[in-house]
């Protein structure tokens, strides 16, 4: 359904930006929506899903089609067993799903039946009412036609007519009671009163020798595949030993080249304290890891700083990382139930040459919904894409709980502009994905949000008058 422009569109400072909004309403209640490259074709799908009455659903939003504007969105409806605990998606294995069921994986293509992977030990043998996260199975630079999934054994290699290769890779288990959440892949089973977290894959040079390797991490445990499966394991430092014993707080470590040298380094973040009372301190190791990595940046705030964002926003093909930071302490003493809204400091910090950077704070006033107050620093902002067409990358803010806001890259010590570029009213932002890559894909952000018991899924299409670029 296309909804009037002047209805739904306000330019702030830009009048170059343009937008087309896109809506399409679906039955049952939206569970989640992620962007993954679902039809192998090079660009960003969205996928929502859907609980109907109790049996799930996934619906796939084409990229390329949203991306040319032209037509309705029309969502494609894959119905879920009860018994899958997760799904993936790995363009370079094939197109479609990939269902992870008791001791099999499924793999569902974008048309015909279900075809059955080899069998997988240890598959995960519960799934929750209404869950179905996306776990990332095949880490960039991973060789083609193979996946990584994670099992109560530790995780599997497989590909189609390859032998299932079992991984040693480390595994966190906690008691826990009631609804409780711990690391960014917590998993629970009730039956257990143990929450099972997986660890995070990457590949890539660990050790400099110009070669690659496969790699978990969690917590702050860093594993090195061997070929024989065998995992060699090392304590990343951040956390002393006695709060490693006590397993206080929070931590989430994540590999990348931010250095530029073309080995692996290491994010790590350490989140601690009670709501008024909170602190995060992280920290980035210079690869190769192995053994005693040189620490390249220590920082410690007060507030919650976590999850940390590494992405390439201003597109001059070297990562980023960037610290969102809110002082949650304004939400402890009320002051966000008077105001409305908490404001969150962005930095984005360079590290280029082994050289640590360190850009001025994006100061941002976010409205608070308590529904994803956990999630607040690390959510709203959808960066490292164009969505302007200048060439530079821009940052998308969820700062509302209705409006999506655009601020321009500009050249300089901020890779972004302080002022709003444009403004778009939409039905929610409490789940929101973006399809662009770079300067690649649609310039897209695409919205689910329950309406009248349905799940309504919107698409925010982005342009620009070329002229008017031309001219700034």
């Amino acid at each position: 359904m296309w909804l009037t422009l002047s209805m739904l569109v306000a330019v702030a400072a830009a009048p170059a930006i343009e937008a087309r909004i896109l809506n399409a309403t679906l039955e049952g209640v939206p569970r989640a929506i992620y962007a993954a490259d679902v039809t192998a074709d090079g660009t960003l799908d969205a996928i929502a899903v859907i609980d109907r009455g109790g049996r799930r659903q996934l619906a796939l939003l084409d990229g390329a089609a949203i991306g040319d504007g032209g037509s309705p969105l029309a969502p494609r409806l894959f119905a879920v067993p009860d018994d899958v605990a997760y799904f993936g998606v790995c363009p370079a294995l094939a197109p479609g799903f990939l269902l992870a069921r008791p001791g099999r994986v499924e793999q569902v293509p974008l048309a015909g039946a279900a075809i059955e992977l080899p069998p997988v030990a240890g598959a995960l043998p519960f799934a929750e009412h209404g869950d179905l996260p996306l776990v990332e199975i095949c880490p960039a630079a991973m060789p083609p036609r193979q996946a990584v999934l994670p099992t109560l054994g530790g995780a599997t290699l497989i590909g189609p007519g390859t032998n299932v290769q079992s991984l040693n890779a480390p595994l966190r288990a906690y008691l826990t009671s009631g609804t409780a959440f711990r690391g960014p892949r917590a998993r629970r089973d009730f039956s257990l009163l143990a929450m099972v977290a997986f660890p995070r894959f990457f590949y890539g040079d660990l050790d400099g020798d110009g070669s690659s390797e496969l790699a978990a991490t969690i917590e702050d445990e860093l594993a090195v595949f061997g070929r024989d499966g065998q995992a060699t394991r090392q304590q990343l430092a951040l956390r002393t030993a006695e709060q490693r014993r006590l397993g206080d707080g929070l931590v989430d470590t994540q590999l990348f080249d931010l250095t530029g040298d073309g080995v692996l380094d290491a994010a790590i973040a350490f989140q601690r304290g009670g709501s008024n009372s909170m602190r995060t301190t992280w920290r980035v190791l210079a690869g190769p890891l192995a053994g005693s990595p040189r620490p390249l940046a220590t920082t410690e705030r007060t507030g919650l700083a976590a999850p940390l964002l590494i992405d390439d926003i201003d597109l001059d093909g070297k990562l980023e990382l960037i610290e969102p930071l809110v002082d949650v302490g304004l939400v402890a003493m009320g002051r966000a139930l008077v105001t409305g809204g908490v404001p969150i400091q962005y930095r984005v910090h360079r590290f280029v040459d082994g050289k640590h950077s360190e850009s001025r704070p994006l100061e941002i006033t976010h409205a608070i919904d308590f529904s994803r107050a956990t999630n607040l620093a690390g959510r709203p902002p959808l960066l490292g894409g164009d969505f302007d067409g200048d060439g530079r990358g821009d940052l998308v803010v969820l700062a509302t709980a209705s409006e999506v806001t655009i601020y321009r890259g500009v050249a300089g010590e901020l890779p972004f502009s302080g002022d709003p570029a444009f403004k778009a009213t939409v039905p929610s932002t409490q789940q929101a994905v973006s399809l662009r890559r770079g300067q690649r894909g649609p310039a897209a952000v695409v919205f689910v949000s329950e309406r009248d018991g349905a799940a309504l899924i919107t698409a925010v299409v982005f342009s620009s008058k070329p002229e008017a670029v031309r001219g700034r």
